[in-house]
């Protein structure tokens, strides 16, 4: 089984995504509302994650703050400084970038969170 950690500040609202992801795929996917209790996780046991979702638009420290792509910029970056390289794929529900050029030429490739979930599901 593969460990997967996921960043989504509405993980819970994607139904049935973990439980398919692990019975159909052998994913084990533990998620995280904020990138910030992410990347503590990741911190206190890099060598259990063997891959990362990230939210396009999520939370960066708190549950109490505005989505914003600040906490993707600082998961990205944190994973790109790791001695042990962490694969990581970037998911996003927001129209506005999935047709954005700046936002590829920013971040790199993406998937469009829902045609990736449902393509699960």
């Amino acid at each position: 089984m593969y460990n997967v950690l996921w960043i989504d500040d509405q993980w819970d609202t994607l139904d049935g995504f973990i439980e398919k992801a692990a019975t159909v795929y052998n994913l084990s996917i533990t998620p995280y509302r904020t990138s910030k209790a992410g990347i503590e996780a990741i911190r206190s046991d890099l060598d259990k994650w063997d891959a990362v979702i990230l939210d396009a638009k999520g939370l960066d420290e708190s549950e109490n703050e505005a989505t914003d792509v600040i906490g993707l910029r600082k998961a990205k970056d944190f994973l790109l400084s790791l001695s042990k390289p962490i694969p990581y794929f970037i998911y996003t529900g927001q129209t506005d970038y999935l047709s954005s050029d700046f936002f590829k030429s920013a971040f790199g490739d993406f998937y469009s969170k829902y045609d990736g979930y449902n393509k699960i599901l």
